[in-house]
């Protein structure tokens, strides 16, 4: 038993709650709150149910028993001041409301270290402070959502929050967001089963985490106008596409897991490299997708500076006149490296000598690179048939955009002769 006077300077703590009167210096932790000042740590003996408001600079930590139950406490511990607080080796337990509250308009930073987190019947945090250097770090915790409905977090700050090696199950089921609207979110070597949402300014950023939303729904959901990057993360959505982008958002060396026609889905913007889809779905059917050379994606067309991507230009009726060579069709080719072809058909009541079709990059003219980018036919017809020349692809390396034409030639002596014709252009690299 601890000895204590005014200043309680004999025992072997400052402050300790223990709910056995005489056992410590408070039965409950708010008195002990109320006497502890910045610096202080108050030792949780035995748990507790209450909630409490935390003097910034004093921290709570659980004293070490035999039992495998660390002192718990059922309540809400809010946060309102300006100061820094830690929080460790606790089980918190939420009793129809937060376990962690940060609300106001102060700096106020608290950390939560290796503590149980046990959301039964409630979204465990509520982040809602003003203050712009505010924070909550959680760091080495475990925890579980215990029921549906609920969530991790509810964040409209624009401060941040951290979650750095901490794990998180979801034995509930929910499939309820955590989200934030403001501010940003980090993970870092974290596996946390529960779904995410941004919107307006919030974004959300990881790195080596693990995203399982459950029960077969979207794990990321990115609206919001804020950061969202992520390295070397592992998102499942079950039988629900993995990830549902709305803004912009980068992914680097991920590996996605869905067995959703789509894999990633939404109208926003993807920036990505190194993805891999373990699950059957290897589809990226975002609006826009940016930065990688291959496309995520199966049944379809990918999209502009993706390798396979196709320009083509089709024309028919096409007069010729003989002897000259005359552009047929034509396609303006971006920078990059590219096969390039082309099919000719020639048409008309004639009598002829020779035609030729190739691929061009000067108008109204042909190269004559015979077995390049020129073909020809070796029999001409002497009666009303179409002709057909294909041009096999050639390959460009381009390093600005440059205009290639589809360009025939035929020499007849009797009748017309109109031509018509396609030129395609597939990205390799």
């Amino acid at each position: 038993m601890p000895f204590t006077n005014s200043t309680n300077n004999f025992g072997p703590t400052k402050w300790s709650v223990n709910s056995q009167a005489g056992l410590g210096t408070h039965t409950t932790l708010a008195t002990a709150m109320t006497a502890a000042s910045s610096g202080d740590t108050i030792i949780l003996e035995t748990s507790v149910t209450e909630n409490v408001t935390i003097t910034p600079g004093v921290n709570i930590v659980g004293l070490a028993s035999g039992s495998a139950n660390l002192p718990s406490i059922t309540g809400t511990l809010t946060m309102t001041g300006a100061g820094t607080s830690t929080i460790s080796g606790l089980e918190l337990i939420t009793n129809s409301a937060a376990i962690i509250a940060i609300t106001g308009s102060a700096a106020s930073i608290l950390n939560v270290n290796n503590c149980y987190l046990n959301f039964t019947n409630n979204t465990g945090i509520t982040f809602s402070t003003s203050g712009a250097t505010a924070a909550l770090n959680i760091y080495k915790c475990t925890g579980d959502i215990g029921t549906t409905g609920i969530g991790i977090f509810t964040s409209t700050a624009t401060a941040t929050i951290t979650f750095e090696y901490t794990q998180i199950t979801n034995s509930g089921g929910s499939t309820t967001q955590s989200s934030t609207s403001a501010g940003a979110i980090f993970f870092i070597y974290s596996d946390l089963n529960s779904p995410f949402v941004s919107t307006s300014t919030g974004g959300i950023t990881a790195n080596y985490t693990f995203f399982g939303a459950g029960n077969n729904a979207t794990s990321l959901t990115l609206g919001g106008s804020g950061a969202h990057n992520f390295f070397l993360c592992k998102i499942n959505g079950g039988t629900s596409s993995a990830i549902s982008i709305g803004a912009t958002a980068s992914f680097y060396e991920c590996t996605i897991m869905s067995s959703n026609t789509n894999a990633i889905t939404g109208a926003g913007t993807i920036n990505y490299s190194g993805i891999a889809f373990s699950g059957s779905s290897v589809k990226i059917n975002t609006t826009t997708q940016v930065g990688g050379l291959l496309q995520g994606g199966v049944a379809q067309a990918p999209s502009t500076g993706f390798i396979g991507e196709q320009l083509t230009a089709t024309t028919t009726g096409v007069s010729l006149s003989t002897g000259a060579a005359k552009t047929i069709a034509s396609i303006s080719v971006t920078a990059g490296i590219w096969d390039i072809c082309g099919m000719i058909d020639l048409a008309g009541t004639i009598t002829g000598t020779q035609f030729l079709g190739g691929i061009s990059t000067t108008n109204n003219t042909l190269n004559f690179n015979f077995g390049s980018d020129t073909t020809s036919l070796p029999v001409p017809p002497t009666a009303a048939s179409d002709i057909g020349l294909t041009i096999m692809p050639q390959r460009a390396t381009l390093t600005s955009t440059t205009i290639y034409y589809l360009v025939a030639r035929g020499t007849f002596t009797v009748g017309t002769l109109t031509g018509a014709g396609k030129i395609s252009a597939t990205r390799v690299g």
